[in-house]
């Protein structure tokens, strides 16, 4: 006496699933993102460039903007120890200095690899 396949055995069954499996994600990948997932998203971001000690104000930006804005950061806060020759002024023009060189570090690790 032959055996009687389970529904997912049979060839049909499981092409059928595939098939069906298959639509659904393309539904999935094809809506838009909800509000709540892009603001998970920019967290996300955000606390990676805080970890790298990138400062969070080039989330969201291209690596070219990036490097601009940070090394605007770093001319501003050059005139500023300029003009006024303080610790504080000192202190934020190496954290933009050095904000600008792991930037700029980054980028380069991601062209070698």
């Amino acid at each position: 006496m032959s055996m009687i396949d389970p529904l997912g055995a049979s060839l049909y069954f499981s092409a059928a699933e595939e098939a069906r499996r298959k639509k659904a994600g393309e539904k999935i990948q094809k809506t838009k993102k909800t509000p709540f997932s892009s603001m998970v998203e920019k967290q996300q971001e955000l606390e990676e460039l805080v970890s790298a000690g990138l400062p969070p104000e080039i989330a969201g930006l291209t690596e070219e903007e990036a490097v601009s804005f940070l090394k605007d950061a770093v001319d501003i806060a050059g005139d500023e120890l300029e003009a006024d020759m303080t610790a504080e002024h000192f202190a934020q023009f190496r954290r933009s200095e050095n904000g600008f060189f792991k930037s700029v570090f980054e980028i380069y690790r991601k062209e070698q690899l």
